[in-house]
């Protein structure tokens, strides 16, 4: 399982980081977690081919997780590949949102009438088994302390590797996921821009991985991150846009 980190920013685009999307590989068939912009050109930049990804999983309907979604229903509408993305969307304004602007672009008929894309509305428990992969959504309270619905996401593939994408949490981490602390995983990508470094190594103390990436970044916690020499229990990494990561 390879991992391609396409924008590890917060909110906004910072200078050398675009907004947030993941994208992960498994035995040749392509993922992404969250779709923030400019994920087209960079799908294009990478030569990733449109018919090798399968499915998206968005976290929250948060712009900056989100912008690039007419991007992608448009380019499916103009590529028409044989093969369709599902797509699952926290609630059904999402879907709704998406369906009225590719209208309003002309595009294809909307996305219910556009057979290249699946959408789903996602709720807590397993979505989605297929191609190897098996992705449990569990629920989190960042937006509106949880009235309104955001994700983490659990993958675990066949070869039995388990990866957890936190998204993004409560602005005290009350809401990283439990799992976390109760089972092994290979790898945790974890957002750090709604808590302080020190307060969030006092939180993940007891968290159980074999390294965390840090992305979702805000660059004064990088700075906090450096300057102050803060350590966790575990490895970790402060991922870049670009970077890449093979868990094996």
């Amino acid at each position: 399982m390879k991992l391609t980190f396409f924008g590890t920013s917060h909110g906004h685009p910072e200078r050398g980081r675009y907004c947030t999307s993941v994208y992960f590989e498994h035995k040749g068939n392509g993922f992404f977690i969250d779709a923030g912009a400019p994920l087209v050109y960079l799908i294009k930049q990478k030569g990733i081919p449109y018919e090798s990804i399968k499915a998206m999983f968005i976290t929250h309907m948060h712009n900056d997780h989100t912008a690039e979604l007419p991007a992608i229903a448009n380019s499916l509408w103009y590529h028409k590949q044989v093969e369709y993305w599902d797509i699952f969307f926290p609630d059904e304004n999402g879907i709704a949102g998406l369906d009225a602007w590719t209208r309003a672009q002309y595009n294809g008929g909307g996305v219910t009438n556009n057979r290249l894309i699946h959408p789903h509305v996602t709720t807590p428990g397993v979505i989605y088994d297929q191609y190897g992969i098996r992705v449990t959504a569990i629920r989190t309270d960042h937006v509106n302390n949880g009235a309104l619905p955001s994700y983490a996401y659990m993958i675990e593939t066949d070869d039995g590797k388990r990866v957890l994408f936190t998204g993004d949490l409560a602005y005290d981490f009350h809401d990283f996921p439990q799992i976390a602390k109760e089972e092994y995983f290979d790898l945790i990508v974890s957002e750090l821009v709604h808590l302080a470094p020190d307060k969030a190594a006092e939180i993940l103390k007891d968290v159980n991985t074999r390294l965390l990436i840090f992305s979702h970044l805000g660059a004064y916690n990088v700075k906090k991150l450096e300057e102050h020499n803060i350590r966790f229990n575990f490895p970790h990494v402060v991922a870049i846009d670009g970077f890449e990561y093979y868990v094996i």
